[in-house]
């Protein structure tokens, strides 16, 4: 039963050896392959950043042009404002000269 025993770890061990032997080596298709994946993750990368970098700029410019529209908003307003300002102040001086006049004419 010893023998068995022997001649059984000593198959185990003989195994373990051949396959640890037998450990595959890269070849040349391998290390290509490795060299393509690391070149399309670069890639990827790359693309990634200038998405990114684009969307920012884009969302820079929807800003700045929101800014810009709500200037522009609020001096058309301003400007829309003086304007009936000065045409009230026109009305209420041409209203004055035509009472001005009428009781010139009644009292003549």
């Amino acid at each position: 039963m010893k023998r068995w025993m022997t001649i059984g770890m000593f198959l185990m061990v003989s195994m373990a050896l051949v396959f640890a032997g037998c450990q595959k080596k890269e070849n040349t298709f391998e290390k290509a392959g490795k060299k393509i994946d690391k070149a399309v993750q670069k890639s990827a990368d790359a693309v990634k950043d200038t998405a990114k970098d684009i969307k920012e700029g884009a969302q820079d410019a929807a800003r700045d042009l929101k800014e810009d529209a709500q200037e522009a908003a609020h001096d058309l307003k301003e400007g829309a404002q003086d304007a009936a300002k000065e045409i009230k102040e026109g009305t209420e001086k041409v209203v004055d000269n035509t009472k001005e006049a009428v009781d010139e004419a009644v009292n003549k």
